[in-house]
């Protein structure tokens, strides 16, 4: 399989897709043997945001007429911690026992070691 981007490889499902998310490129696609659930794996030059992702998902599965799943990847230099919300949505979509540890947390970003530093509100150890 050559390189493909989101666009180019859903071009049948194009008015599903928005522009950030159609610029994405394939790395993997996983099934299901069943074929009832579908995962993208994509790189991104730029960070997305969790909103787009989520509406992406979800017009792909009425689309599609199964289980999508876009699971974004970032270059770590592309992070700062005014991402961290969306990390916290990620999360949150995707591990619901997330939901509300990272509520209200203080957060910085180390931009020398790549690492989140949170400080956690509502209990539990910090990050």
């Amino acid at each position: 399989m050559g390189t493909y981007k989101i666009g180019e490889y859903f071009d049948e499902y194009s008015s599903q897709i928005t522009e950030d998310v159609a610029q994405g490129t394939i790395l993997k696609l996983l099934f299901t043997e069943d074929m009832r659930s579908m995962e993208c794996v994509a790189s991104f030059e730029n960070t997305i945001s969790y909103d787009c992702v989520d509406q992406f998902e979800r017009r792909m599965r009425k689309a599609l007429g199964c289980e999508f799943k876009l699971s974004p990847k970032f270059m770590p230099n592309m992070l700062d911690a005014s991402y961290f919300a969306d990390i916290c949505k990620f999360l949150k979509s995707r591990f619901p026992f997330v939901n509300g540890f990272l509520d209200n947390a203080d957060v910085t970003y180390d931009m020398q070691t790549r690492v989140f530093y949170a400080t956690l509100k509502h209990g539990g150890y910090d990050l």
